[in-house]
């Protein structure tokens, strides 16, 4: 079908509506080009980011997801789950921008009716933000909580004085707000609220007094697993795990283990299990797996997580401590696919003194 162009005041090309002019100039009985399609298409996003604040507030959420993404090394499941949802939000914003330019152009004075498809168009676009929302939080919960334990193992591990320090700190902040402000009295009233704060600072102090079982910000104390959502986080891994098992050597006792280990650079390595004859020169899969990146180059830190078909043994779980991984993630006895960091696998690991 021929694309129709209509002359409208308003629309711009490239900034001096040459663009728009040259389109005008075009038969209306000729289909455009390939070429011309992607510039129509290509002018549309332009005018929804010039246009739009909440366009621009998406892309630059987008951008600072990517990144993120990258830092943090996802895995290809969860960057198309990314991917998918950042799409879903774009498109929903620009459906709903096109139809309420098609509503204003239709429309000349205030109908009922039209605001209602604008606000049901407006829900649409809320729903794919928070379903995106929702994706995130899935996708990153498991680095920021491993990154937030060992920061908060750092601070409880300092000095007893820091505690004291913090709040006298928290206390002059606020006093130093308030009076730039002017508002409100040092501990009521204004912004930001000096009980609240003072509050909120003594409840961290009193959940680091009272002990390593009570966490917080997303983190987990010793011995409680983070479930793994079935189509995020490690399934690819951990599928690659379950397909090198069959390569398994096990002769003995027919128990076929593999692993999979990713390091931060994206690259996988993968191990099974290699029995002998003398039962204790036997080797597990995942230090098969590790010891496959070592001779690759890898050292201790270089190595993000590992996915075996079996829960590790004890051996095993002193070398995830000594690689520094920061996830293990593998299928109990019922199905149910766990994750652990491996501090929690081996709460009292052994480091050779100094």
């Amino acid at each position: 079908m021929a694309r129709l162009t209509i002359p409208r005041t308003w629309l711009r090309g490239n900034g001096d509506g040459a663009g728009e002019q040259e389109r005008l100039r075009r038969p209306l009985g000729r289909a455009p080009s390939v070429l011309d399609s992607f510039n129509f298409a290509t002018e549309g996003i332009i005018h929804v980011l010039r246009t739009h604040r909440n366009m621009r507030v998406h892309f630059a959420v987008a951008i600072a997801v990517l990144v993120a993404a990258v830092w943090v090394g996802v895995s290809k499941l969860e960057l198309i789950a990314l991917l998918l949802a950042i799409a879903f939000v774009f498109i929903t914003e620009m459906i709903n921008s096109a139809l309420e330019q098609a509503i204003d152009v239709a429309t000349t004075s205030f109908d009922p009716l039209a605001k209602l498809a604008k606000d049901v168009a407006a829900g649409a676009v809320l729903i794919a933000t928070v379903n995106a929302v929702a994706i995130g939080y899935l996708v990153f919960s498991g680095a920021v909580a491993e990154r937030s334990t060992r920061l908060l193992d750092r601070l409880r591990d300092g000095p007893a004085n820091l505690t004291l320090i913090a709040l006298v700190l928290t206390i002059l902040v606020v006093i130093a707000t308030k009076a730039y402000t002017g508002r409100g009295t040092p501990l009521r009233g204004g912004l930001p609220s000096g009980h609240a704060a003072l509050a909120f600072a003594g409840w961290m102090a009193a959940t680091y007094v009272v002990g390593a079982q009570h966490r917080f910000l997303g983190s987990r104390g010793a011995g409680h697993a983070r479930r793994v959502p079935t189509l995020l986080v490690s399934d690819d891994l951990l599928a690659r795990a379950t397909a090198v098992a069959a390569r398994a050597y096990a002769p003995y006792s027919n128990y076929l283990v593999g692993a999979a280990v990713r390091a931060r650079d994206g690259r996988i390595y993968e191990g099974v299990n290699v029995e002998n004859a003398a039962y204790p020169l036997g080797i597990c899969a995942e230090r098969t797996a590790i010891a496959c990146a070592v001779v690759e180059g890898c050292r201790p830190g270089d190595l993000v997580e590992i996915a075996i078909t079996a829960s590790p043994c004890g051996g095993c779980r002193q070398w995830l401590h000594e690689f520094r991984l920061e996830r293990v993630t593998f299928p109990k006895p019922d199905g149910e696919v766990v994750s652990y960091a491996p501090d929690e696998l081996l709460p009292e690991s052994w480091n050779l003194p100094a």
